[in-house]
């Protein structure tokens, strides 16, 4: 009796140091962008500057972009989907709080990067914003509140 109880502890032990972690999820894989609509809502994300940008997007086309810079304070550059030749969408700019010597013209978002189709657990979006030749890069991940559609 004693010698089955040590072998069936030895046996759980085995059994037990013997087993593997569940394998980690595959990564979420990119889609491209084509329109406005399937990117539309509240984006989130910051900076090593502690800076906080939110992004909304909405499916007609409008653009908002709003950066807190925290002592610098808030500015909002605004502007409306004039030509989509996807993955890049040319945006006509009707405000610009974050560029003080602004030239008239037309800002280009692209987005090479989107894994916000179908149940994926962590949702991101890629932008890289250029105007006057100046180009920023963010990741943004969906805002809590996602009440803009």
């Amino acid at each position: 009796m004693c010698g089955m109880r040590s072998l069936v502890v030895v046996l759980a032990v085995c059994v037990a140091s013997c087993s593997h972690p569940p394998p980690p999820q595959p990564p979420a894989v990119e889609h491209p962008v084509k329109t406005f609509g399937e990117i539309a809502g509240k984006w989130v994300t910051s900076d090593d500057l502690d800076w906080f940008y939110e992004l909304t997007i909405r499916a007609d086309g409008d653009f908002q972009l709003v950066i807190d810079r925290g002592k610098l304070g808030r500015c909002t550059t605004h502007a409306t989907l004039v030509q989509a030749k996807p993955p890049s969408f040319e945006l006509a700019v009707s405000l610009d709080e974050c560029h003080r010597d602004r030239q008239p013209g037309t800002l280009v978002a692209v987005f090479p990067s989107f894994t916000g189709v179908g149940t994926v657990i962590t949702r991101t979006l890629t932008l890289e914003l250029t105007d006057a030749g100046q180009t920023s890069h963010h990741t943004f991940s969906p805002a809590p509140d996602q009440s803009v559609q």
